[in-house]
């Protein structure tokens, strides 16, 4: 395989460019942190903590403005994909920065943020859960009204299980992009190379 041309596919210029743009602005955040900190740093104190030093809670910001760079420069064929997802993220987005500013956004408000996310994302797109191979479940998924909320439960409940293990250093980030890149094999395997690269 050349990687020099895998490198400078049109298709996968978006992702580099997003994670160095999203690692130039976690590098940012820390550096600054002695401007925002009093608003932004997160104890070291509390039975979900390990890091051993007061840290950014913001890292999320990191990644919101690589995904939009991510998205600015890509292929029309990608932000047709692109531009719903991350349009439909944004109440989670914007109630998780809430809090971990003010650190007074209630677990249950962001829960249903991010369900209702899922819901967004169905207004949006058209598209939710409609199987999960389970006998039973999936002759319900077939009624739109369960199927849109079983994508609220499924979207809200990943959410918060990436969110529950965001206290150890690495641990979310390191699961999400071995889950993503589970995804981007499974959509490979069947010939969405679209859904691949996003």
């Amino acid at each position: 395989m050349n990687y020099g041309m895998l490198l400078t596919d049109p298709m996968l210029l978006p992702a580099i460019f997003a994670a160095a743009v999203a690692f130039g602005v976690a590098l940012l955040i820390v550096l600054t942190q002695e401007w925002h900190g009093h608003l932004s740093i997160d104890s070291h104190e509390g039975i979900q903590k390990f890091h051993t030093h007061p840290t950014p809670r913001i890292g999320g910001v990191a990644i919101a403005i690589g995904s939009i760079c991510a998205y600015l420069i890509s292929p029309d064929s990608l932000q047709e994909i692109c531009g719903p997802l991350l349009l439909a993220g944004v109440p989670a987005f914007v109630l998780g920065l809430a809090e971990d500013i003010t650190k007074r956004v209630s677990v249950r408000v962001r829960l249903f943020a991010t369900m209702f996310c899922g819901v967004l994302g169905w207004a949006i797109t058209g598209y939710s859960i409609t199987r999960a191979n389970v006998p039973g479940l999936d002759w319900m998924l077939g009624f739109s009204l369960v199927s849109v909320a079983f994508t609220a439960f499924a979207v809200g409940g990943v959410a918060n299980a990436i969110n529950i293990i965001d206290g150890f250093n690495g641990l979310s980030a390191g699961s999400t992009v071995i889950i993503l890149l589970g995804f981007a094999g499974l959509s490979l395997s069947v010939g969405d190379a679209q859904l691949a690269y996003i």
